[in-house]
């Protein structure tokens, strides 16, 4: 769903997370603010398509200077090996928001705090997406308690959910930042975790992620420029393979 305002236009996979970018614009916020405002709000509303243990990569436009930078935070394997990747998202939409947002952090961080703590409805693709991985989500008693009902099925869509401590993490991320959850709580929570099953996830490297920031790679196509990842990051290397076959097709026509 996508919501239009004076200042741009905030588009999401889920209701709820484009409503709060396009608040974000209503406030004066630039289009780094709203995309740090539609993440958080997703990992409360939309998880599949966002979460804390996630990582990313986002290319930012500055008019001013008609630059475009790469912040490229992207999960990386732990030195020590084990099944759970170093999660890069909150580090990167921090450092984004600082360099490239108007409104305070902690704008951009609460709507999705407060659906966690107060309830939210499951949205239709919700639904859906829940209603497909019952199976796994049955695994996961944090999970089943929050998407399936008593009798172990699927909640439908329309239905409230709560997540306090998704709340509480928020909280911790809205008031200290990365470091809320690079260094805090959730810090421990993470280590502890990744500890029981096996994971080689440092208390060191988890507190010392930082982004990558770069200039975008500019190149031209059809007539148009356009901003890409660079090569070290596998959406990088494909889009710029995709966009040069194109323009070979394009030219031999």
């Amino acid at each position: 769903q996508s919501v239009a305002m004076r200042t741009g236009v905030a588009v999401s996979d889920e209701p709820l997370a484009a409503r709060a970018g396009a608040a974000v614009f209503s406030d004066g916020g630039t289009a780094a603010d709203a995309v740090t405002a539609i993440f958080f709000t997703l990992t409360t509303t939309y998880p599949v398509a966002a979460g804390l243990g996630g990582g990313g990569l986002c290319l930012v436009y500055d008019p001013a200077t008609r630059a475009t930078t790469e912040f490229d935070f992207l999960t990386h394997a732990a030195a020590r090996g084990g099944a759970y990747a170093v999660p890069g998202a909150a580090r990167g939409f921090y450092q984004m928001q600082r360099r490239f947002g108007a409104l305070p952090w902690q704008r951009d961080v609460a709507p999705g705090e407060e659906l966690a703590a107060t309830g939210f409805p499951i949205s239709q693709a919700l639904a859906v997406r829940i209603a497909a991985a019952q199976n796994v989500i049955r695994l996961d008693a944090g999970l089943a308690a929050e998407f399936l009902d008593e009798s172990g099925r699927p909640r439908p869509a329309g239905a409230i959910v709560i997540n306090r401590p998704l709340a509480q993490t928020l909280s911790d991320v809205r008031l200290g930042g990365a470091d809320g959850f690079y260094r805090g709580n959730a810090a421990a929570l993470i280590l502890a975790y990744s500890s029981a099953q096996g994971g080689g996830i440092t208390a060191p490297e988890l507190a010392d992620y930082a982004a990558q920031q770069q200039r975008a790679r500019i190149i031209d196509s059809g007539g148009l420029t356009v901003a890409l990842p660079g090569p070290s990051t596998g959406a990088g290397a494909f889009a710029a393979t995709l966009l040069e076959t194109l323009s070979r097709l394009s030219a031999s026509q």
